[in-house]
């Protein structure tokens, strides 16, 4: 189990075809929060890379300027998830 999050750690990418065929003792914590870990950084990298469509418009650019923000605003807090684990 530590050498998983020992993996992760050291290159931020989870290795999940071993975690998924490790065999878990009773405490499972440790993958556990390997799994979650993956998935927030997943879900933070789709967040930060969305290209939000403008079109020609001062209107446009407004409701992407507020959709960024709402954005920003839900990747705060899968990263303050991320570090509550």
């Amino acid at each position: 189990m530590r050498d998983l999050v020992d993996e992760y750690e050291a290159t931020g990418e989870p290795n999940l075809s071993t975690v998924a065929s490790t065999t878990y003792s009773a405490n499972t914590s440790g993958a556990v929060a390997l799994v979650r870990n993956a998935a927030l950084d997943e879900a933070i990298k789709i967040i930060e890379e969305y290209r939000i469509p403008v079109g020609n418009s001062a209107a446009g650019e407004l409701a992407c300027e507020w959709t960024r923000d709402a954005l920003e605003e839900i990747r705060d807090m899968l990263r303050a998830m991320k570090e509550q684990a």
